[in-house]
């Protein structure tokens, strides 16, 4: 097994965006209530952008709540959030190769900005949800190598650079 170079005390966390975010709810449901039977789930699409000129890394994440009550879908109940986060990390080049075609990010740092946006995520949420219908629902623990389908932890994953568009 290869050793990755990826230390997490390397990295920083240097700005958060909330780009879109949406609460909705019945009407005749001011709070909800989960029930032992009742489960939150939610659709996560994550997209790790790399900035080579500045070394910065972006994690797009777009994440769709709904609540499974009585094993049904309540259609009328949905939350939709979109945060950016963005990155720095000290070894930088060691983790990020650049080719003419793409950009390579080292598995183990794309596992643990994935973990790191979500978890932080999870937080945001939480406070997101004060005072509206979903006060007090948190967010289910997941496995971020789902969100990024790694077939291995040592493999790097390969993502497009990101290209900003000039107006």
């Amino acid at each position: 097994m290869t050793e990755t170079k990826f230390r997490a005390e390397k990295l920083r966390l240097l700005k958060v965006f909330l780009i879109d975010s949406h609460i909705k709810n019945r009407e005749e449901r001011p709070i909800l209530k989960l029930g032992k039977e009742d489960t939150i789930h939610t659709e996560n699409n994550v997209t790790v952008g790399v900035n080579t000129k500045k070394k910065e890394l972006r994690v797009l994440y777009d994440l769709k709540i709904r609540p499974k009550i009585a094993g049904e879908f309540d259609k009328a109940i949905f939350a939709k959030f979109v945060f950016h986060f963005y990155f720095s990390l000290e070894n930088f080049d060691d983790l990020v190769e650049q080719t003419e075609k793409e950009v390579i990010i080292d598995g183990h740092l794309n596992v643990n900005l994935s973990a790191i946006a979500y978890s932080t995520l999870r937080g945001l949420i939480f406070t997101r949800f004060q005072d509206t219908y979903l006060e007090g629902t948190y967010l289910p623990i997941i496995d971020p190598v789902k969100l990024i389908r790694l077939p291995l932890m040592n493999k790097p994953a390969k993502r497009k650079k990101l290209v900003k568009k000039k107006a």
